[in-house]
């Protein structure tokens, strides 16, 4: 029996945890991988240790929809099966090329005092079925300015076949390498430095993407190393600038979510639809390993649309994820009552003050919004956070809760918050204040 039939197996006659989240049924899960459409259906692949619940060998899980909503499982994509992946075939990206799919991933590898990573491929006709190619690794080293940190290949197709990789130069910061192939199987040829880090936004750049959107070239990167105690150093944030011209910046670094529980995203352009799709880690590094206790520890959050509006990037919630409610399980919310753990409430209105409050025996989630402040209170046996922003103006609050996972989005995606809260089965629910409050009861997506 192969690696891959082991993983597979173990995953046969488990429950899934959350409703309409992804994630693994048994073991630890964290970044999505390979978002692609293929073949009539939806791709998403993440990383996966389905044997313990910690990231010591990391697989690449895979499910897949026709309309990302009904996810369907699929096999085990990916295994640390080779020697220059034993030790975890971590994040990549995917990419369509004349009816094949092939996903670019991270071979790791540890070293006596360190680690090797290297860009690898896997390549399959059918979305299903993987094969790792004979002259893996295509590239085998890093740049010369770049240390051994050197990982997460995100490719695409534009004249050429392109790709950059996240690393470290030698002087500590952050940095992306570019490449160019004729082919898609190399040989590939480093160009340059996309770009780097200044100072105080981090020591090593994780998982890039670069898309444009409204006419704005943009890079999604998640930072190692930053000044952000709360979030243990890490974050995930976009820039806005003509990489052609790196001296013309329009900004720097800007946070793309608020929450302390999100890390690692990637995008994807639907072809369906002519929209940019994100999916997240619902977790961070450091945070997620105080869940050991558990079976299963890690999820995705729920598909996000891009846009650029108002010189901002916005992330609200896939239009699909509406047809998740359930007929007849619309309830207004008045003063306190109970509510399930896998719903949708929805509060819209002139909200000039406002505050929710969900809580159980165990735990706590406030959201108050007051002369333009507005604050987020979470306590529970694990964390003890608050968050406060200003908004001129809000009109619509959204909050999807699956379990221990809250996604918050202001206004139609200007401003989000990932957070997991320990609830349990039964929550209460208080409002105060202004606009109309509904509850949804969302159906699960497995």
């Amino acid at each position: 029996m192969t690696l891959l039939d082991k993983a597979d197996q173990l995953f046969v006659g488990k429950k899934e945890q959350y409703h309409f989240h992804i994630h693994p049924k048994n073991g630890w899960g964290n970044d999505p991988n390979g978002l692609v459409y293929f073949k009539g259906r939806y791709h998403v692949f993440f990383q996966c240790n389905p044997f313990e619940n910690n990231n010591s060998q990391i697989f690449w899980a895979h499910v897949s929809s026709e309309d990302l909503i009904k996810w369907k499982w699929e096999p085990f994509a990916l295994a640390p099966d080779k020697e220059y992946d034993k030790d975890g075939c971590f994040s990549g990206s995917a990419i369509v090329e004349k009816g094949k799919l092939y996903l670019f991933y991270t071979g790791h590898k540890k070293l006596e005092t360190n680690y090797l990573e290297t860009v690898c491929v896997a390549v399959s006709e059918d979305g299903i079925c993987f094969d790792k190619i004979g002259n893996n690794p295509l590239i085998s080293e890093p740049p010369e300015n770049n240390t051994f940190r050197f990982r997460d290949p995100k490719v695409w197709k534009n004249n050429y076949f392109q790709l950059i990789i996240g690393g470290e130069n030698k002087d500590g910061y952050g940095q992306v390498s570019f490449y160019e192939s004729e082919h898609i199987l190399g040989p590939w040829k480093y160009k340059e430095t996309l770009i780097k880090a200044s100072n105080h936004e981090g020591s090593m750049w994780e998982c890039p993407d670069f898309f444009t959107i409204g006419n704005k070239q943009a890079l999604i990167t998640s930072p190692k190393g930053l000044e952000t105690t709360y979030k243990n150093g890490f974050e995930s944030v976009y820039l806005i600038q003509n990489f052609e011209c790196p001296l013309k910046i329009d900004k720097r670094i800007e946070t793309i979510d608020q929450g302390t529980d999100f890390y690692a995203p990637q995008t994807f352009f639907d072809p369906k639809k002519q929209r940019r799709i994100l999916f997240g880690w619902f977790g961070l590094p450091g945070e997620q390993e105080k869940e050991v206790k558990n079976v299963q520890s890690g999820a995705l959050t729920i598909p996000r649309e891009l846009t650029w509006k108002y010189n901002k990037l916005y992330m609200a919630p896939a239009d699909e994820m509406v047809w998740l409610r359930k007929m007849g399980s619309i309830k207004p919310v008045l003063n306190k009552q109970l509510i399930t753990n896998h719903c949708e409430l929805v509060l819209q209105g002139e909200l000039n003050s406002v505050m929710l409050h969900l809580q159980d025996e165990k735990a706590s989630f406030k959201v108050c919004y007051e002369k333009g402040d507005f604050s987020i209170e979470i306590n529970d046996p694990i964390r003890n956070r608050e968050s406060v922003m200003i908004f001129s103006e809000v009109n619509e609050i959204r909050l999807f809760i699956d379990h221990n996972l809250t996604e918050l989005f202001i206004n139609r995606g200007e401003c989000v918050w990932t957070n997991k809260c320990e609830f349990g089965d039964d929550i209460y629910i208080e409002k105060e204040g202004d606009g109309s409050l509904i509850s949804y009861l969302l159906r699960d997506v497995f």
